[in-house]
This record gives C-alpha cells, sequence and structure tokens, in this order.
C-alpha cells in the first residue's frame, strides 16, 4: 500500500426506502470487500423514511462494523434527496453512490476507485448481467448522448464514484436528477469513463421505481438538465 492510497478516503453512499431484508446480506458484502481494499472507506447509509425495519437493520450495522453512519430523513423525500443528504454528510475525498437492493455488489468498487485514482473524474458502472428495464435504460441513453454529445457513456442509470470536485460543480439537484450527473460532469469537462459492473437481480423487497409515466418525466427531465 503505498502513501497515497493510505490518504485517501472513499465515501460510499447507500440511500433506502423500505430495504430491511437487504441491509444485513449487503453489509457483509461490504465488510469482505472493505477488509481487503487499500484505501480507508465509510459507509453512510441514508434512511429516506423507511416505514419497516430498514433503520434497525443500519443500526445493528453501525454497532457490528466501525466504518457505518447513519443519516436519515423523518418521512420519504426520494431518491435524490436522500443522495444529497449523504453527500453532504461524506468525509470522503471519493464519492460513490450505491443503492442497497444488492443488484450491485460492493466487490466492484474498487476498480472504480482505481479508475478514479488513475486520473477520472467519474466513473459509471455499465451493467452487466439481468436487467428487466431494458427498453427505458436505452430510450434514456439515446436521449443523453443527442443532448449532451461529451458523454460517451453508454448507461447513465447506475452506480457511480466521483471525486469531490465533480460533486461540488453539479448545481442543486431537483428529484430525479441524480441520474444525470454524468451528463453534468461532462458538460463540465470532466473526465467520465465507464466500466462494467455486475448486476444481479433485486435480493429482497420490491423495486421503487415503477409505472408507464416514467420515460415521460425521464424526458422533460433531460429537457430542462440540458438548459442548466
Amino acid at each position: 500500500m503505498n502513501g497515497r492510497n493510505r490518504r485517501t478516503k472513499v465515501s460510499i453512499i447507500v440511500p433506502a426506502y423500505n430495504e430491511e431484508g437487504n441491509i444485513e446480506p449487503l453489509m457483509k458484502e461490504f465488510d469482505d470487500t472493505l477488509r481487503s481494499c487499500n484505501f480507508q472507506a465509510e459507509v453512510i447509509f441514508v434512511n429516506d423514511g423507511s416505514t419497516d425495519k430498514t433503520e434497525n437493520k443500519m443500526l445493528e450495522a453501525m454497532r457490528r462494523y466501525h466504518f457505518v453512519r447513519l443519516v436519515k430523513n423523518r418521512v420519504r423525500m426520494g431518491l435524490t434527496t436522500a443522495l444529497n443528504k449523504g453527500f453532504a454528510a461524506a468525509r470522503g475525498d471519493i464519492l460513490v453512490f450505491y443503492p442497497a437492493d444488492l443488484q450491485f455488489h460492493p466487490r466492484d468498487i474498487p476498480r472504480m476507485v482505481d479508475a478514479i485514482e488513475n486520473g477520472n473524474d467519474m466513473v459509471c458502472g455499465k451493467k452487466i448481467g439481468a436487467y428487466g428495464k431494458k427498453m427505458v435504460s436505452w430510450f434514456y441513453n439515446i436521449l443523453t448522448r443527442i443532448l449532451f454529445p461529451k458523454l460517451k457513456v453508454t448507461d447513465m442509470n447506475s452506480v457511480k464514484a466521483f471525486t469531490r470536485e465533480v460533486y461540488e460543480s453539479l448545481p442543486p439537484m431537483r428529484e430525479g436528477w441524480h441520474r444525470y450527473m454524468a451528463a453534468f460532469a461532462a458538460s463540465n469537462d470532466f473526465i467520465v469513463r465507464e466500466i462494467p459492473v455486475n448486476l444481479s437481480k433485486r435480493h429482497s423487497g420490491k423495486s421503487k421505481f415503477r409505472g408507464s409515466l416514467r420515460i415521460i418525466k425521464g424526458s422533460t427531465d433531460l429537457i430542462a438538465v440540458n438548459f442548466q
């Protein structure tokens, strides 16, 4: 481990709404991964107003693992707001967004951090594996590449790692705009790279993203983002 890596601090933001069945196995994967990493890390759970036992599971994780912190919203505020709260609490030089549903696995985080340390400003995960929303994702990605020609990422709605400088450059984000952080970064001439990450079926619980209006809302959001 060299001196640079010892100083590198990574904050992993994990927003969650009603994910009680996923917290414990997710923490086992985080622990297994972070034990062998050559950087310092903290996992910041953001409880977004869960109505089940999600917060209890998070508190148990805090007692068991020294690298876990918790921030919370008393009521559900949405994923973008939850992420912003987690980012504001983060102490790291590199910020990572990872969902709590275990579709993505912490073992891919070291590769993302390594890509940042090797000169990239943001790293986006390109999903490899079972994905049930390919049509929606395809539509978003095509429209994004039309509106943001500087952006070479093919998968916008995935896990991300980025420098604190990128985070501090982002405009105030409305609900849902977390999907477009890569577009903002590319527009500001940051180096954005994409690497493959493994995708699995949700471990427990139900997806929070449903409804036929999602494409319409996503399209109007993208157009609004383009004018920022």
